[in-house]
């Protein structure tokens, strides 16, 4: 199936609604009335139609491991210069408003929040401009599954993200490790974009669709039993 990206924002993508996700988010219930106020989460509609979204999307984080949303620390230098030549807002797509406003808000750019939500995810992803994962390449960050950057590459986002195991098989499609020239090109040139969301929609079809996960659940069954 081929995928119109350049309107990407206006279809439901079938490829994404075929693809299969290994893993589902650990997302911890929040308080919302002790967090904030419905107010405190409804995006800036004027800034979000007069300039970029990077979007960072998952579980805000836990003690035992140096994942979630404190991870964007790790990549604010390359933000904020690419800020300073490209308007862009950050979306934090994430479940814990307070950790939000206490480290991410104070950063030298627009930002935004939204909570975390198991159907309105599709339409935060599909409706930004890129999507970045980074990664403290800790013992249990390190293992992290591939899921967040399939889903946003079938809803036709292009992804930036830090190397790990299990980005491997994307390598050809999305930008590793180099931020601040991964979401400078992703922002400003379509040309590459449509090129990498093709290559995505190739390695995803074949390799983490819903026939494709069949097919190998299949192989390793006849392999145990013997055909």
């Amino acid at each position: 199936m081929l995928v119109n990206y350049a309107n990407k924002k206006h279809f439901t993508s079938e490829l994404a609604i075929n693809t299969v996700v290994l893993q589902k988010p650990i997302i911890n219930s929040v308080n919302l009335k002790e967090n904030f106020n419905d107010s405190s989460v409804t995006v800036n509609k004027k800034i979000a139609n007069s300039c970029k979204t990077v979007l960072w999307f998952g579980n805000h984080g836990a003690a035992y491991g140096n994942f979630g949303m404190l991870n964007l620390l790790d990549i604010a230098e390359p933000l904020i210069k690419v800020s300073q030549e490209i308007n862009f807002r950050l979306l934090v797509v994430s479940n814990n408003y307070k950790k939000y406003c206490k480290y991410i808000q104070p950063l030298p750019f627009s930002t935004d929040y939204m909570e975390w939500d198991l159907f309105s995810i599709y339409n935060n992803i599909s409706q930004s401009d890129v999507v970045i994962i980074p990664n403290s390449q800790c013992a249990f960050s390190i293992c992290k599954s591939a899921n967040r950057a399939i889903l946003s590459l079938s809803l036709g986002v292009p992804v930036v993200a830090t190397r790990t195991p299990a980005l491997e098989d994307l390598n050809e499609c999305i930008i590793i490790d180099d931020w601040e020239r991964g979401l400078k090109t992703y922002l400003s040139n379509q040309q590459l974009v449509d090129s990498d969301l093709k290559k995505a929609q190739s390695i995803i079809s074949s390799s983490y669709s819903g026939e494709a996960v069949a097919n190998r659940w299949s192989n390793l069954i006849e392999q145990i039993t013997g055909g």
